[in-house]
């Protein structure tokens, strides 16, 4: 589209008297959205007199700017040749207009000469300017898909209301409900983040960008990295046998991913476990057990993560020899035996590399 122009309306007379108006696009504003033009307006002739020609009704762009000017008796320009045609310029000066909302604007002029004879010749014209770039309207608000605990994939789409190609998307993520203080990375509407906290709440923004300049931030969305459940409740140690002890259990947080399934642990330390038994549901039973020995359990969680901590740590001896249920309480059935006529503790007593000794 053009960015200056010129035109003249019909003759007046024989002696090629005419309106003239010319314009020249001096500047745009992008921030302002507004064009500023330059024009002026008059006539040409080829007389050696202008006297008696009166241009009026000058408009630009729809507002009058030149009601009436008279040449009168005084504007003479001698013109030996009529090749060249002298010019009266009448008036003149800028215009600065606002751009439509699509960013584009049609510029207009128009004017009427009236002859010495009464002849009558009017101009009018228009052009359309160059259009100014506007920003875009923020995006859409992000939507977050495929959490894991170090990683997420943001999508959206673009805003409405811009003027000129958007050439490049930004993503803005971080911790704080501020997008000032947040890491932006470069967009095309449909991204993965990495290198994420686990279990931690991450916020998200998007903007688009075009010759104008970057959208607004879009609304901000918020998601939460996966991570390891929580440790299960201690585990319940019931129906204690020799050799084998039943274990329940409850789960506590998941850590944004479904617990799948569960691991018990056990050994004669209260440190830690050397026995691990994976895959397991309570409640569970826990065999191969040895007779009157002090054992400790543990329970862990496991999701798409990884493992939770093991839970506190519950503690039971086995079964050992003989027992009897006393008031719910398990306790040594202690054999008694009768010596010359009174009822004695029996001692037990075992060999033991060639020497005996008593039992417990």
């Amino acid at each position: 589209m053009a960015t200056s122009g010129s035109d003249t309306g019909n003759h007046v007379s024989d002696g090629d008297e005419y309106v003239y108006f010319s314009w020249s696009l001096t500047s745009q504003s992008i921030a302002n959205n507004t064009s500023t033009i330059s024009w002026k307006f008059g006539w040409h002739f080829t007389t050696y007199s202008c006297r008696g020609l009166r241009l009026g009704d000058v408009v630009i762009n729809g507002s009058s700017r030149y009601s009436d000017h008279d040449s009168g008796d005084g504007v003479h320009a001698y013109n030996s040749s009529h090749d060249h045609r002298p010019q009266l310029q009448v008036a003149s000066g800028s215009y600065t207009m606002s751009h439509a909302s699509n960013g584009t604007k049609t510029f207009s002029a128009s004017g009427n000469l009236t002859g010495y004879s009464g002849q009558k010749s009017s101009f009018s014209g228009s052009w359309s300017l160059p259009t100014i770039p506007q920003v875009w309207d923020a995006p859409s608000t992000p939507s977050i898909s495929s959490i894991t605990s170090t990683s997420a994939f943001v999508t959206f789409t673009d805003g409405g209301g811009g003027v000129g190609a958007v050439d490049s998307r930004q993503i803005a993520y971080g911790t704080s409900t501020s997008v000032g203080s947040a890491t932006i990375i470069s967009s095309d509407g449909s991204t993965a983040i990495s290198g994420l906290s686990p279990g931690t709440v991450y916020y998200v923004w998007a903007r688009v960008h075009n010759d104008a300049g970057y959208s607004s931030w879009s609304s901000r969305a918020s998601f939460t990295t996966l991570r390891v459940p929580d440790a299960p409740s201690t585990p319940v140690v019931s129906n204690v046998q020799p050799t084998s002890v039943d274990l329940s259990w409850t789960p506590n947080g998941d850590g944004g991913s479904a617990i799948t399934g569960y691991d018990v642990g056990y050994g004669t330390s209260p440190g830690s476990p050397t026995t691990t038994i994976t895959g397991v549901t309570s409640p569970y039973t826990v065999t191969g057990l040895t007779p009157g020995t002090q054992y400790y359990f543990w329970v862990r969680a496991k999701n798409v993560v990884g493992n939770s901590p093991w839970s506190a740590v519950a503690s039971q001896m086995s079964i050992s020899g003989v027992r009897i249920n006393v008031a719910g309480v398990w306790k040594l059935a202690v054999p008694w035996v009768r010596d010359g006529g009174v009822w004695k503790q029996a001692r037990p007593f075992v060999k033991y590399l060639g020497e005996w000794k008593e039992t417990t």
